[in-house]
């Protein structure tokens, strides 16, 4: 579930990761083989680890599910503001609209001419530069100094948990 035969993060991947993740979700699975992997496991993406978090974070939102409830339905808003009337100026909209549904931050949701005024930059190169920030960015670790400090006296000659961008463009041979 989630894995894809797509050679690289194209539009076969996207669509063979989405649905057999949804499909499997929907069939009560709840774990999923999905991030970076390509190739049937013979292969290994970055930018396909970016786009699989959305594909993941979207997974998220449709089990959470839809509430119903006086509080969510707004009912009187509706009755206010009427047929064909505005709702994201509302108090109501602007407070849930960030956790009601996903704001993705690879793919664009934007309108076409406002992506075309943004450089109509594709997925690939946003999901491209995404890595690039994660893996430039220091990661501090999740542990306090002191745990760190007891943990790299038990286990002498542990590696650092940073990430540091290679200086070197990764190659892939043409036969593999």
């Amino acid at each position: 579930i989630g894995l894809t035969n797509a050679k690289s993060n194209d539009a076969q991947s996207g669509f063979e990761t989405g649905m057999s993740t949804m499909l499997g979700l929907l069939g009560g699975a709840d774990m999923l083989n999905m991030t970076g992997l390509l190739d049937g496991l013979m292969a290994f993406d970055f930018t396909k680890v970016v786009t699989d978090d959305e594909i993941a974070l979207m997974l998220k939102r449709v089990m959470r599910g839809m509430e119903f409830s006086e509080e969510n339905l707004t009912l009187d808003i509706i009755k206010e503001v009427g047929p064909g009337g505005m709702f994201l100026d509302q108090p109501h909209t602007l407070k849930n609209m960030r956790t009601a549904a996903l704001l993705p931050s690879v793919a664009d949701r934007a309108a076409r001419l406002m992506w075309q005024r943004a450089g109509a930059v594709e997925l690939h190169t946003r999901a491209e530069k995404r890595v690039r920030d994660i893996l430039s960015t220091d990661d501090p670790g999740f542990f306090s100094p002191e745990v760190d400090a007891k943990i790299r006296a038990t286990f002498e000659g542990i590696v650092a948990g940073n990430v540091l961008p290679l200086d070197v463009p990764i190659t892939v041979p043409e036969t593999y």
